[in-house]
């Protein structure tokens, strides 16, 4: 009788492993995942803006595909600004000063838009 309750136990929770979804052993010394770098999509001849605090000076991957400024908005507040110029991708770290935040963008620049 002993066998068959063991044999029914181990057949029920074997049929229940994959309804329950095995979750994957995570170990919580390992270093997290790196966050995704936030994305800024603009035109070839168009331009965008992030507020960016106190963050200033910048500098870009490939500059050949962005035309990028730094606008001081208040005191406390400065504009990382960029404008399309060839398309393509490219990464700018906003904020070079190490004394102060910064900020990683991937900055993709797509092609201008067909008029119809």
């Amino acid at each position: 009788m002993a066998r068959a309750v063991t044999v029914a136990v181990g057949w029920c929770l074997a049929g229940a492993a994959p309804v329950a979804g095995a979750q994957p052993v995570v170990d919580p010394g390992a270093p997290a995942p790196p966050a995704p770098v936030p994305r800024i999509e603009v035109r070839v001849g168009e331009t965008a803006e992030r507020d960016v605090g106190i963050a200033v000076g910048y500098r870009c991957d490939d500059p050949a595909l962005v035309r990028v400024e730094m606008r001081t908005r208040s005191e406390q507040a400065n504009a990382f600004v960029v404008t399309g110029v060839q398309a393509g991708v490219t990464q700018c770290r906003v904020g070079t000063d190490p004394y102060r935040p910064s900020f990683v963008y991937e900055i993709r620049v797509l092609p201008r838009r067909e008029r119809r």
